[in-house]
C-alpha cells in the first residue's frame, strides 16, 4: 500500500516536458543563438515550456501565485547552480508534485473522485500504449512525456480537474484516513483483485509491465466503486497521501 501511495502521487502529479524544452537543453539551441541568458530569463523559458504542455499553470499562477513562485525561485536557482534545462524542469516538477499532493488531500469529494478518475484512466490508456512507462510510474519514477500516449480527451479531462482543483475551495472539514483505514479499504477491494489476478497480486512489483498496470489500474476501479465519501477518502489518502 506504501508503494501504491507514493506511486499514485506522482501519476497524479505528473507534468509532461514539452518539445519547448527540449530545444532549450540542446547543444546549439536557443542559448547558443542568441547567447547567455540570465537565471530569471530561463526560469521563465521553462515555465513556458511547462505551461505549454500543462494549461493548468496558467491558471495556478492567477489561483496560487504563492506556488507558482515558488516553482519559478526553484528554476532561478537551479540555473544559478549549473543545472540543465531538463534538470531544472525536473526540480520544478518536485515543487508541483508537492503543492498537488496537499490540494488534493484536502480536496472535496467531487474533486478527490475526479482527480482518482483521471489518474485511473492515465493508467488504463498507458497499459495500452505504453505500459512500460504504466509500470515506471508506479514504481516510483518516470522522466518521459505523457502525453503522445494519451488521449486528446484525457488530457483535456486531466486539465478540467486541475482547474476544478484550484478554482473549488478545499474543504476544511476532510480528516486524515488513519492508515489502518486504508489497509480495510484494501481488504475491502482484495478478494476481486485476487479473483483476477492470483498470485502476480503478491508479488514484489518486478512482474512484466502490463500485469503491474493492470493491477493498479484494477484497484482504482474497485476504489472507485465503493460507497463515495469513503471512496473520496481513499482518493485523497492515496492520491495525495493524506
Amino acid at each position: 500500500m506504501a508503494r501504491m501511495r507514493a506511486a499514485m502521487g506522482l501519476v497524479a502529479a505528473a507534468v509532461v516536458v514539452s518539445a519547448t524544452i527540449v530545444v532549450l537543453d540542446a547543444p546549439g539551441g536557443i542559448a547558443g543563438l542568441f547567447g547567455e541568458v540570465s537565471s530569471e530569463e530561463r526560469a521563465d523559458q521553462v515555465l513556458a515550456g511547462l505551461t505549454a504542455e500543462a494549461p493548468y499553470l496558467a491558471l495556478l499562477r492567477e489561483r496560487r501565485p504563492e506556488v507558482y513562485e515558488r516553482v519559478r525561485t526553484t528554476l532561478v536557482t537551479a540555473h544559478a547552480n549549473g543545472h540543465t534545462v531538463l534538470q531544472m524542469a525536473d526540480q520544478g516538477r518536485r515543487v508541483l508534485t508537492e503543492w498537488l499532493a496537499d490540494a488534493i488531500a484536502h480536496a472535496p469529494d467531487p474533486v478527490a473522485l475526479e482527480m482518482l478518475a483521471v489518474t485511473r484512466g492515465q493508467l488504463g490508456e498507458l497499459q495500452q500504449t505504453n505500459p512500460a512507462l504504466c509500470a515506471a510510474m508506479i514504481r516510483g519514477g518516470h522522466g518521459d512525456d505523457l502525453a503522445p500516449y494519451l488521449s486528446v480527451e484525457l488530457l483535456a479531462r486531466e486539465q478540467a480537474a486541475m482547474e476544478m482543483l484550484l478554482t473549488v475551495p478545499p474543504d476544511g472539514a476532510v480528516v486524515s484516513l488513519p492508515p489502518v483505514e486504508i489497509e480495510a479499504a484494501y481488504n475491502q477491494v482484495r478478494p476481486e483483485l485476487q479473483a483476477r489476478f492470483g498470485a502476480a497480486l503478491d508479488g514484489d512489483g518486478t512482474a512484466d509491465p502490463a500485469t503491474v498496470c493492470a493491477i493498479q489500474t484494477a484497484t482504482l476501479d474497485a476504489f472507485a466503486r465503493l460507497e463515495p465519501a469513503r471512496a473520496a477518502a481513499i482518493a485523497r489518502a492515496v492520491l495525495g497521501g493524506s
